[in-house]
Formats: C-alpha cells, sequence, structure tokens
C-alpha cells in the first residue's frame, strides 16, 4: 500500500465527525424504502422490463443490491473492522446477475434479503468506536481505503443505483 496514503490516514485525513457519521448512515438506511416503493409501484412486467440490453431491470437490481449488500459490504464492513488490513475482493455484478439468473429468482425474498442484510450491516457500522473508521485495508480495483473511505463508496453505490431506478420509471 502506498506509504503517502498511510501518512495521510493516520492524521485522520477524511474521517467524517460523529455527526456526519450518523447522517450518511441515515442517508443509507433510506435505500431500503426507495427500493419497496420502487417494486410496490410498478407491475411484474415493469419490474422486469430492462432500460437498455445490458442494463439492469428492477427485479435484478434488487437482487444485485442484495447480493453486494451481503457478499460485499457486509463482509468488508467486518474485515475493516476486525483484521489487519485486510483484502477487499471486488464483485462483479454483471457476472452475478448471469450466474444466479436474477429473473429467477422471487423478489419479495430478495427485497426482504436485501433490507435485512442493510439493517445489520447499519448496526454492525452504528456499534463501532468512532476511531474504527480510520482503519484501512486494500480493496480491489480501487487499492488502499479506510473504513470511512469504504461508507462513502457505499453512499455513491447507493445513490448510482437509485438514479438508475428512477429512470425506470
Amino acid at each position: 500500500m502506498n506509504e503517502a496514503k498511510y501518512a495521510e490516514l493516520e492524521r485522520g485525513a477524511s474521517v467524517p465527525t460523529k455527526g456526519e457519521l450518523r447522517e450518511r448512515l441515515d442517508e443509507l438506511a433510506r435505500m431500503p424504502a426507495l427500493l419497496a416503493r420502487a417494486v410496490a409501484s410498478r407491475n411484474d412486467a415493469a419490474r422486469r422490463a430492462r432500460p437498455e440490453p445490458d442494463a439492469f431491470s428492477l427485479h435484478e437490481h434488487v437482487w444485485y443490491l442484495r447480493d453486494i449488500e451481503v457478499q460485499g459490504y457486509a463482509r468488508r464492513l467486518r474485515a475493516l473492522a476486525n483484521e489487519r488490513e485486510p483484502f477487499l475482493a471486488d464483485l462483479d455484478g454483471t457476472r452475478l446477475a448471469a450466474e444466479r439468473r436474477y429473473l429467477e429468482l422471487p423478489l419479495e425474498r430478495g427485497l426482504a434479503e436485501f433490507v435485512a442484510a442493510r439493517e445489520s450491516n447499519l448496526a454492525f457500522a452504528r456499534s463501532l468506536p468512532h476511531d474504527a473508521l480510520r482503519r484501512r485495508g486494500e480493496l480491489e480495483g480501487v487499492g488502499c481505503i479506510t473504513l470511512a473511505e469504504l461508507i462513502e463508496l457505499w453512499r455513491n453505490h447507493d445513490a448510482g443505483h437509485a438514479d438508475e431506478i428512477a429512470a425506470l420509471a
């Protein structure tokens, strides 16, 4: 890992205050309701419709968000909190969608599992001491990141999917 990046992290760069962290986690807590409203407002055909051949339908977004929550963020949060400089694997969403055949999986189960996983991840993140935000690891394809930076990536990931889901309307 980059020594200059380590020095920056040790100085506390990009670590939110406790209030800022609470706001960021509260923002992440809103995604399940947004996703549930999107699902409830569309019929099955609309949930399965893809805006483009290589884009996710709403049904696929639900399952992808479930998978990234369980296989990505849950593992990454816990690894950063509990291990010394862990390697955090990237996930290939397109590959996951093809392998798991999202459109064949029950939508309601995917949504319920996403909601449960998000609640668990947020409870875990809220339970951590504030200084844990400086803990660092290596995120595949990104480089050295702190737990605070992982939370930012998580928020940005949600925002991107929220925009894509809104565009499906």
